[in-house]
């Protein structure tokens, strides 16, 4: 597994980073959270503030789950960009 560093200079780089990790942890989401991640990218996210979005599981590595995928970014005073991805 490679490991990918929590910050990135854009925000799309962040929400790739976040869907990459959710492939690589092998986690499909539950049907209807596709667009989970658009809470980020209506109306962005200003500078020292910091936005959350909440998805439910459909299967890890292919086995179901009633796990979810919880998400965060913050965004530095710098103008950089720091993610979080944790499954509980």
């Amino acid at each position: 597994m490679t490991t990918v560093s929590p910050y990135t200079e854009t925000l799309g780089h962040a929400l790739a980073a976040i869907k990459d990790e959710l492939v690589n942890r092998g986690v499909i989401l539950s049907e209807g959270c596709a667009d989970w991640l658009d809470v980020f990218t209506f109306g962005g996210l200003a500078y020292g503030t910091s936005k959350e979005a909440h998805a439910a599981i459909f299967t890890i590595k292919d086995k179901p789950t009633k796990k979810w995928a919880h998400a965060t970014i913050w965004r530095l005073d710098s103008g950089r960009y720091e993610w979080n991805l944790y499954v509980l």
